[in-house]
């Protein structure tokens, strides 16, 4: 997030007049009332040592160098945990590239949604049989396979894979993604897994101001103001009021973190 801010990357925008006085919670605490019903049915298998307390190196949305992050990645003490299917369907596609997400299948589910489970070291089951006599068929180590509903059945909590550092993976975990029936990213943290600990609110250091058109003004002026804030509890402020007129563009400067972790998050 830092670099972004240095850099004015795309600077993230909102163009909205502003008032910043906000309070600022643990940031995966969804409001249950607001799911879509589809959702607050499910019941996901966390999918790397389910039942254990998990630590995360990166989270659902934050920014990267060319995209939002789609998913979140799972921390693995090294190569070879077993990754399990988060819930009963069947095996829908399966990729191996040397870059990219590298070994990675695709699970699609009853209630519409396909969960993607990325730089796996390597596939299991019948599944895995299937891909490798298909590269050596082909002659190819990179490989799109695209399967038939009935061809590799899963049950929720089945061995799908064990978890690599295949692509373009910075070091061992798992990406795991879920996707709705749109193919539209969303955050599997709003399934409630309990092997994700947060309670601690992200933490914000400044905020920038940007005049978005000719007319806009902030304290009588055109152009981008950092301010710093000021904390009190988990509400943070501008210390002084800021006259504001027209289009305004809005920048936060700030990370998250999480219990038993020493890792920093983007905010999603």
């Amino acid at each position: 997030m830092r670099s972004c801010w240095n850099l004015k990357l795309s600077e993230i925008v909102f163009f909205s007049l502003f008032t910043f006085c906000g309070s600022a919670f643990a940031q995966f605490s969804p409001d249950k009332a607001l799911l879509p019903r589809s959702l607050e049915r499910s019941n996901y298998l966390f999918p790397i040592k389910p039942g254990n307390t998990a630590t995360l190196t990166g989270t659902m949305g934050e920014l990267r160098n060319t995209h939002f992050h789609a998913g979140l990645d799972i921390d693995t003490p090294g190569i070879g945990v077993p990754v399990l299917s988060a819930d009963d369907g069947y095996i829908a596609r399966a990729t191996t590239t040397t870059g990219g997400y590298g070994n990675v299948l695709y699970v699609m589910h009853r209630d519409g949604n396909t969960t993607v489970y990325a730089h796996l070291e390597e596939f299991k089951g019948a599944v895995g049989e299937f891909i490798l006599k298909e590269r050596y068929a082909r002659k190819l180590s990179e490989i799109d396979l695209i399967f038939q509903p009935n061809q590799f059945p899963i049950s929720k909590g089945e061995l799908l894979a064990l978890s690599g550092n295949t692509g373009g993976s910075g070091g061992p975990h798992l990406h795991f993604e879920v996707r709705n029936e749109k193919n539209e990213a969303i955050n599997p943290l709003i399934y409630d897994f309990a092997e994700v600990k947060d309670n601690l609110a992200p933490m914000v250091f400044k905020v920038a101001l940007k005049t978005m058109d000719a007319t806009s003004r902030i304290n009588d002026q055109f152009g981008r103001f950092e301010f710093s804030v000021v904390k009190s509890g988990n509400t943070y402020s501008l210390p002084h009021p800021i006259l504001a007129y027209g289009n305004i563009g809005v920048e936060v400067l700030a990370h998250d973190k999480m219990e038993n972790s020493w890792f920093r998050y983007g905010i999603n």
